[in-house]
């Protein structure tokens, strides 16, 4: 069973001390924070995934040669 992402119970609540109130208030604020991060990181590997080295092997020769003339293959990483 899943459990919605953000649930939250007021009776719960009412019976939490201010501090514990902070506290929870904090989790929230950083699981809000940790699941955007988790978005971009997926983001990324799906942007990263397009240019691994077992896509570039499965390649012919021609299309590898194409793709580096196209720059499709250039190492965003580095600089020159």
């Amino acid at each position: 069973m899943r459990v919605p992402a953000r649930l939250r119970v007021d009776c719960e609540l009412a019976d939490l001390s201010p501090s514990g109130r902070t506290k929870l208030q904090t989790l929230n604020d950083q699981l809000a924070e940790l699941r955007e991060v988790r978005l971009q990181v997926l983001d990324l590997a799906d942007e990263l995934a397009g240019g691994t080295i077992d896509k570039v092997m499965a390649m012919s020769d021609e299309e590898a040669g194409l793709a580096a003339l196209l720059g499709h293959l250039a190492d965003k990483g580095r600089t020159a």
